[in-house]
């Protein structure tokens, strides 16, 4: 039987099947957001209800001053037959010469939905008195509840014709507007097509993303700000750039290309009403690859990657290789599950099947990498590189804050997509709000703590300087070569006492 709920009650399948069916959905074309299309969309059963889409919407008190409420429009709704055969098409035709009005599509405040429609009471009945019939709305009210108590907007579809025009309705509260269909009558072999839209004064763009197209715009300019102070040190001092500075750039280019697309699919989506879901596949791609980037060079890093070590050695590359990959499929799954939960029946079991492994993957890579930094330490103390130790401490405390805010903010977004529909206002903040400038805030802090020319004088390894140190230093950490092969141990580590430029020129 039709179900009523927030969203499209149809789908029907368990967690692991809800995350395959997200996973395809990026290879969908284009699809409405605050413009809802009904595309030949089969209406509900005889006296059926069926909850579809959720709207969230910002009243002009909630926004900034001068603003114009947002107006709902019902456009071009109309019913056509659905079966074929002459039985069918004689009853669609009988239904439409005595004035068939029992379709209808309503717009209700949440709150009014989920306390007065109640399924298999909401339907009056045309030929008799009911104490709360409002004309021309087949929905029934409980007898204590006033018509014009409720906030509610209804559309009657008519069966082959689409003359009657509605005019643009204002919404005058904040909060979600639940969209639903009801069949108050006996005729069921139709489906529906048209349109329901919901325009802000500033576009189409739903409330709960509203703000994410501004973190994007203000984290554009933040990239851009960035990226020349980057390019001016790295111009400078070009002798001292080595790989971990273009390893920093990319991650420089590959945060901005991600924000910038970020941005032009919340523009669009606003100008045009369109969920453009190729732009939207191509920045959630470039939002992965951000992860997987970073969280691959920060266990080289704090290995002492081309500061204290030349090489990393082969069971940090196997491990970053498989955390790479083990990060591909964790943060796409949660990434595409976040953006369609709107779209789908989301449950509580799909939303955990989606961020326990994504979670578990940050703590353990923290851990790793925490390890890594504290081994590192003991290591520069042994050798009296101070300076270099205070460097690798500073970062250890960055990134214990850092791995809190990313808790406190997956956390956030489960809570929100868990109950969108009291939490929605936060949704920006959980998802964009507080990872996002972290990210360029850990990038900033990569820059000053090992970019070239940086105040600290932090040394990195050149070409000519692990030359210098392979024929000059001594090797620590292990046996010679002959005595690795006879003992099977793991092979030497450079161990300079002098870095960079001042090693070469030595």
């Amino acid at each position: 039987r039709p179900q009523s709920g927030m969203i499209r009650p149809s789908t029907r399948c368990s967690g692991l099947g809800q995350l395959v069916l997200l996973l395809s959905s990026l290879l969908l074309p284009a699809c409405q957001a605050e413009i809802y299309t009904f595309s030949s969309w089969q209406v509900p059963p005889a006296g059926g209800l069926q909850a579809l889409h959720a709207f969230y919407v910002f009243a002009p008190k909630d926004l900034r001053k001068g603003q114009i409420a947002p107006t709902l429009t019902f456009d071009k709704l109309v019913a056509m037959p659905s079966d074929k055969s002459p039985e069918a098409l004689e009853a669609f035709k009988r239904s439409e010469a005595e004035g068939y009005r029992g379709l209808q599509v309503h717009v209700m405040k949440w709150e009014d939905y989920s306390a007065y429609v109640k399924f298999g009471k909401h339907c009056s009945k045309p030929d008799a008195e009911h104490p709360n019939r409002k004309v021309n709305v087949w929905l029934s009210l409980p007898a204590d509840v006033k018509f014009g108590d409720v906030s509610l907007f209804s559309a009657t579809v008519r069966l082959n014709n689409t003359e009657e025009v509605t005019r643009p309705s204002v919404l005058d509260a904040t909060g979600v507007w639940v969209m639903f269909v009801t069949n108050c009558g006996e005729f069921e072999r139709a489906k529906i097509s048209g349109e329901v839209a919901i325009k802000s004064s500033y576009g189409y763009l739903p409330g709960s993303e509203l703000h994410k197209r501004t973190i994007r715009y203000a984290l554009l300019v933040g990239y851009l700000v960035v990226g020349l102070f980057w390019a001016y040190q790295c111009t400078q001092r070009q002798q001292e750039v080595g790989p971990l500075h273009h390893c920093i750039s990319t991650l420089l280019m590959i945060g901005f290309a991600e924000c910038l697309l970020w941005f032009w699919f919340y523009y669009s989506w606003n100008v045009d009403g369109v969920k453009h879901n190729g732009v939207l596949g191509c920045a959630s791609t470039l939002s992965v690859m951000k992860t997987i980037a970073l969280s691959s060079l920060l266990p080289a890093l704090a290995r002492g990657w081309y500061i204290t070590t030349a090489d990393v050695t082969e069971e940090v590359l196997w491990r970053i290789k498989l955390l790479a990959i083990c990060y591909l499929v964790t943060d796409s799954a949660w990434q595409i599950t976040l953006h369609f939960r709107s779209r789908e029946s989301m449950t509580m079991v799909t939303l955990v099947l989606a961020f326990v492994p994504v979670y578990a993957q940050h703590a353990g890579v923290f851990a790793w990498v925490y390890r890594l930094l504290s081994e590192t330490r003991r290591t520069l103390q042994d050798r009296g590189q101070t300076d270099m130790c205070f460097i690798f401490a500073t970062f250890q405390r960055v990134l214990v804050a850092a791995i809190v805010l990313v808790s406190l903010a997956l956390c956030g977004e489960l809570l929100v997509a868990q109950d969108s529909v009291h939490r929605w206002r936060f949704h920006w903040l959980a998802a964009d709000g507080i990872t996002q400038p972290l990210f360029l805030v850990v990038l900033v802090v990569l820059m000053l703590l090992w970019g070239p020319g940086s105040v600290n004088k932090s040394s990195i390894l050149t070409e000519e300087s692990k030359d210098v140190i392979a024929e000059d230093q001594p090797l620590v950490g292990g046996a010679s070569d002959e005595e690795d092969e006879e003992t099977g141990g793991s092979p030497a580590v450079l161990a300079p006492t002098k870095l960079g430029a001042a090693a070469a020129l030595e």
